[in-house]
């Protein structure tokens, strides 16, 4: 079918009226693979319009307390975001702290590595990021990464860079430091 199509676009092309008829299918072709290439890129930005401008406040809150608990303080952001909030704790990627003596939730809890490295490829300098991930892929077998030491190396956050560390021990690739007051990574290969 899609041959048929591309010799009916270049047959069309040589008429005056054909070659307008081909530019406007092949824009709006682009835009359908520009959309399936975006949702590829950034799928979580797609469950909601407003997650992507939430989730830079996220971040900033993140890196700011260098915490995976986020008590806000401001009830505006819970009353202001309900769905994008409700959203993304659905889908695993928070927590919602919860009192039961107040309507809106008190905080959020940031225990998903993947959401973590989702905030930081939208809103943390690459070339950091970059930097982590040689270090990471780069550990000779046997070798540790501390965690302190890259943190205060790159300027990143703590958290985040365990979200880092966790990802590569789900694929198999070292271990990390059961002590909640360190930040360790062990590579295995």
């Amino acid at each position: 079918m899609n041959i048929i199509f591309s010799i009916i676009k270049v047959i069309a092309s040589s008429f005056p009226v054909g070659s307008s008829v081909v530019q406007i299918v092949s824009e709006y072709e682009a835009t359908k693979i520009n959309a399936k290439i975006n949702k590829l890129l950034d799928p979580i930005s797609l469950l909601h319009v407003d997650i992507k401008s939430l989730s830079e406040q996220i971040y900033k809150e993140l890196k700011s307390t260098d915490s995976k608990c986020l008590f806000l303080d401001n009830d505006d952001f819970f009353i202001a975001n309900p769905k994008p909030l409700a959203i993304l704790e659905a889908n695993g990627f928070i927590k919602l702290r919860k009192n039961i003596n107040k309507s809106n939730p008190v905080g959020l809890y940031l225990g998903n590595k993947d959401f973590i490295a989702y905030l930081s490829g939208l809103y943390e300098d690459p070339t950091k990021i970059t930097k982590l991930v040689h270090k990471i892929e780069n550990c000779p077998k046997g070798e540790a990464l501390w965690g302190k030491k890259l943190k205060l190396e790159l300027d990143l956050p703590l958290v985040l860079i365990d979200a880092f560390f966790e990802a590569y021990v789900a694929k198999g690739y070292g271990l990390t430091s059961l002590n909640t007051n360190e930040s360790r990574y062990l590579s295995k290969v």
